[in-house]
């Protein structure tokens, strides 16, 4: 049983009664014991309690296998009605399927006996959603400490709200309970404050086979955060739904108030359905005209969905990214070296002058290959032409010199002589000799002036000496002069 119960920033479901898990009559079945040291599903020790979350107990646990600490949410079916267990696997499966920095992580959802181990029974004894722990304070806590938040920290923390919705709202779920409460700003070792969105009980899935929570006629949700569509009980809402609910959550932030809180329960009705909010002083125009399209009551005049909001939000305060925040935000991973991603897909879409600049990537690298392609071909045609003029106006072959004739042809064989005869050389003609040492002269110029290369300087030809002829006395003497061929 949920009831209603007014607080700081308005009407909000409470659980009207509860069991606490461990506290189980003489006479009943037993229940699960929930204690420090207690072991879930032969994995999870129990570390200490850290509070309640509805209908369910949280515990700070350690898992066994690998010493890291993890936040177990435990639900007793036995202390809970079927809806409430419902909405417990909803949260499981909705937030299992988003993997956004600014939305808490669900590693496992576990079914339980009454030994606190895994069961595999038609209906368990206890379910168990595992998560991440978290360290930090709810935004509804910052703002009972503050009361409102300076533009620049409320821009801090509703841009990455709103980049968790447009993830979850790419995926086909519709939050349908944004709130304070539901705001966790965790904060890491090192100081650096992320807004992480929770419990998704009450939420819209797309496509699911897990069937609705809502009928024609039912609220769902906190009143003073309801959009006008679920103030009017319509069974069916959409992204902008949770555009308004945000808008709601971003005025209370600036202000302190939230612009349709009222003395009663049917009082913040009628006022979501017809009080239009009040302009906030001071606030810069821009950022007005964001937030009054957000909470506007005609669900087609708002921003379409989490997507739109948050790079209106960026534009309107002259922000490209949420790392250009006063309060350090924690860099998202791309990755992007780029992880596999789930299949409803993970990646965040980027403002307009981001998307520019990513519109022009290709352009950029089309003209980075065209300039390669030509620089390549110019090289080409330059070393093409280089070898075509180097076959065309090539050296010269340089003229045989006399010595290489000489020693090229072939030494003719010495004809047989009848008889001894001595020969005497006549010498050339001096004509002669001019005509050929000018025609040689005028060959070599020739060929170094064709070459464009100086001709290395020749040694001078070696003189042969005459053939001595054999003398005439020795075959007088008794000596035979035998023929070469003999």
């Amino acid at each position: 049983m949920y009831g209603r119960v007014r607080t700081p920033f308005g009407w909000t479901s409470r659980p009207e009664t509860f069991t606490i898990v461990g506290v189980t009559p003489a006479d009943a079945e037993p229940h699960l014991v929930l204690e420090e040291g207690r072991i879930l599903a032969k994995k999870y020790r129990l570390v200490k309690p850290a509070g309640f979350g509805g209908m369910a107990q949280l515990w700070v646990a350690k898992n066994e296998s690998t010493a890291a600490e993890v936040c177990v949410k435990v639900l007793v079916p036995d202390a809970a009605d079927e809806e409430s267990v419902a909405r417990f696997r909803r949260e499981a499966f909705a937030a299992a399927r988003l993997s956004h920095r600014a939305i808490v992580r669900v590693f496992d959802l576990m079914e339980l006996g009454a030994d606190g181990q895994t069961s595999k029974a038609e209906k368990p004894h206890a379910l168990a959603i595992v998560m991440e722990l978290l360290s930090g304070e709810t935004l509804s806590d910052l703002l009972m400490k503050k009361g409102k938040l300076p533009l620049e920290e409320a821009l801090d923390l509703m841009i990455p709200v709103a980049g968790a919705l447009a993830h979850a709202h790419r995926a086909g779920v519709i939050h349908r309970d944004v709130k304070p409460d539901n705001i966790f700003l965790a904060k890491d070792p090192d100081g650096i404050v992320i807004p992480k969105v929770l419990d998704f009980g009450v939420s819209k899935i797309a496509s699911s086979d897990t069937p609705g929570l809502t009928a024609a006629g039912v609220m769902l949700g906190t009143p003073t955060f309801m959009s006008p569509e679920q103030a009017k009980g319509a069974p069916t809402v959409d992204a902008r739904s949770d555009v308004f609910s945000a808008g709601i959550l971003f005025y209370l932030m600036l202000t302190g108030t939230n612009p349709f809180e009222d003395a009663s329960f049917h009082a913040v009705i009628e006022a979501i359905l017809e009080r239009e909010p009040a302009p906030i002083p001071d606030l810069p125009e821009p950022v007005w005209e964001v937030l009054a399209k957000a909470l506007a009551k005609d669900p087609a005049q708002r921003w379409a969905d989490g997507t739109e909001l948050q790079i209106a939000l960026r534009k309107a305060s002259g922000r490209r990214s949420t790392s250009e925040a006063s309060i350090p935000i924690a860099p998202r991973v791309t990755s992007d070296s780029e992880l596999s991603l789930p299949p409803v897909g993970s990646q965040t879409v980027a403002p307009d002058e981001e998307r520019e600049e990513i519109e022009e990537l290709p352009q950029r690298r089309t003209r980075a290959a065209r300039i390669v392609v030509g620089a390549v071909g110019v090289s080409l045609a330059i070393l093409l032409a280089a070898l075509i003029r180097g076959q065309i106006v090539g050296p010269a072959p340089e003229p045989p010199s006399a010595a290489a004739t000489a020693k090229a042809a072939p030494e003719p064989a010495p004809s047989p002589a009848p008889s001894p005869t001595v020969v005497e050389a006549i010498p050339a003609p001096a004509s002669a000799t001019a005509s050929a040492t000018t025609t040689t002269a005028t060959a070599t110029a020739t060929a170094t002036a064709t070459a464009t290369i100086a001709t290395p300087k020749r040694d001078p030809v070696p003189k042969k000496e005459p053939k001595k002829e054999p003398n005439k006395d020795r075959g007088s003497r008794g000596e035979i002069a035998r023929d070469p061929g003999f």
